[in-house]
This record gives C-alpha cells, sequence and structure tokens, in this order.
C-alpha cells in the first residue's frame, strides 16, 4: 500500500515530467512557426512573430534571425526613420546563408528595419518593420559613409554622362541604373555592372526628350550596400 509522501512524490514526479514535455512541445512549435515553407506563404511577415531581433551599440545594429532562408535567392535589409513602407533604403544585400548582419546608422536617432527574403521564383516575402531605440547618450560614432562614395550625372541631347570614384576597400562591385523618374522603383535599367572603382561612360538615351534619373548601387564584401542618388542628368550649365 503507498504511503501518502510516495504518492505526493509520483505527483510531483508526473508534473515535472509534463511541465518538460510542454516545454520542448512549445519549442518545437517556435521553431516550426520560422521555418522557410511556413513563411513563404506569407507576403508580409508581422514583425512581433519573432523572425528577426535588432540589437544596438552606438552606431552599429545587429540584426539576427534564426530561420534557414539558404533555399532562397537572397536577402535584403532595408531601414528608415519613420516606420511606413515608403521611402526606405536597402542597406544591404545578402547571401541567404547568412543569418545576421550589422549596419552602419549615420545618427544616434531610432531606426525601422525590414527583411525582403527573395526567392527564386515567385513574390518576395516582407518581414518587419521592427524599430531599434535611438542612441540616447550619442555614444556612438557617426559619419555619412556615403559621402566616400562619388558619383555625378550629366547630359547632352543623345547621350548621359556618367561618372564615379569610390574606396577600393572591401568592394565587390558597382550597379549603376536610369530610371525615368525620380522614385527608386523596379523599372530602373542597369547601364553597368562593374568592378572598377573609378571610371566615367556615356550612356545612349532612348527617348532624347525624356528625364532620366540615375543611381549607383555599391556592394561590398560582407553584404553592406550603399545608394548615391537617384540623380537628375542635366544638361551642362544648368
Amino acid at each position: 500500500m503507498k504511503t501518502p509522501n510516495t504518492i505526493v512524490v509520483s505527483l510531483l514526479i508526473l508534473t515535472a515530467v509534463f511541465a518538460a514535455s510542454c516545454s520542448k512541445k512549445d519549442t518545437e512549435a517556435t521553431k516550426e512557426a520560422t521555418k522557410p515553407s511556413l513563411v513563404l506563404n506569407q507576403d508580409k511577415v508581422n514583425s512581433n512573430d519573432g523572425v528577426f531581433t535588432l540589437t544596438r551599440n552606438g552606431q552599429t545594429v545587429k540584426i539576427q534571425w534564426e530561420t534557414d532562408f539558404s533555399n532562397f535567392k537572397y536577402i535584403e535589409i532595408l531601414r528608415n526613420t519613420t516606420g511606413l513602407p515608403r521611402f526606405r533604403t536597402v542597406v544591404a544585400h545578402l547571401d541567404p546563408k547568412k543569418q545576421s548582419h550589422e549596419d552602419l546608422v549615420p545618427s544616434p536617432e531610432a531606426f525601422w528595419y525590414w527583411l525582403n527574403i527573395v526567392p527564386a521564383k515567385g513574390k518576395e516575402i516582407h518581414i518587419g518593420p521592427s524599430r531599434v531605440d535611438a542612441d540616447a547618450g550619442n555614444t556612438g560614432t557617426y559619419v555619412n559613409i556615403e559621402d566616400a562614395y562619388l558619383f555625378g550625372v550629366a547630359r547632352n541631347a543623345t547621350n548621359g554622362s556618367i561618372s564615379w570614384n569610390v574606396p577600393r576597400e572591401k568592394l565587390d562591385h558597382i550597379a549603376i541604373k536610369r530610371n525615368t523618374s525620380a522614385t527608386n522603383s523596379s523599372r530602373k535599367k542597369e547601364v553597368i555592372m562593374t568592378r572598377e572603382w573609378e571610371g566615367r561612360i556615356d550612356d545612349a538615351l532612348p527617348d532624347p526628350n525624356a528625364d532620366y534619373w540615375y543611381s549607383m548601387e555599391i556592394y561590398l564584401e560582407g553584404g553592406t550596400q550603399i545608394n548615391r542618388g537617384p540623380i537628375k542628368a542635366e544638361y551642362a550649365g544648368n
């Protein structure tokens, strides 16, 4: 016959086993919720789903995610200061196997971030936004790194003239694109892709009567993306 103490001990053991089982199931459920196959079925994923986290140390913001996106084409990181989907800047273009990136922000204010997961086929997946707090103590060293990446454009009646001069350090490649508006839209036409850190080219304009804007995207080793423009091609003397 079991004593009362034996019954109490047995109940405690069963409770501990049940709690451990529930904890394991919760962990597995969390991992399951962030599997790429499930994320892929959503065009927009709420940042509260915990797909990525943000930590800040002065001018450095670290973006991390546990989800395995290695079967996708690439990952983009976007940011702005408003949290609204307009006027976002792409600050990283990453290999899909990566699961973190460090972004150097230009000022101590708060920033909002998105992940843009691009599959080989189908719709892109937008995750976010998520906010990182301001550097209230202004502990970081803030510089606008874009200023070191020189980019100039001009035009005549038939051609655009493009020049660039960028630091060699960590440069992977440069893409220069043309558009018929000042917005950074997907309609941009790539004019040149190069690994040359300095150069000048002429671009034959499709319609001499139209206005054109040029953008330069600089891709660094490690995935950081730096953007110059869009800059309107003006006639000399204007």
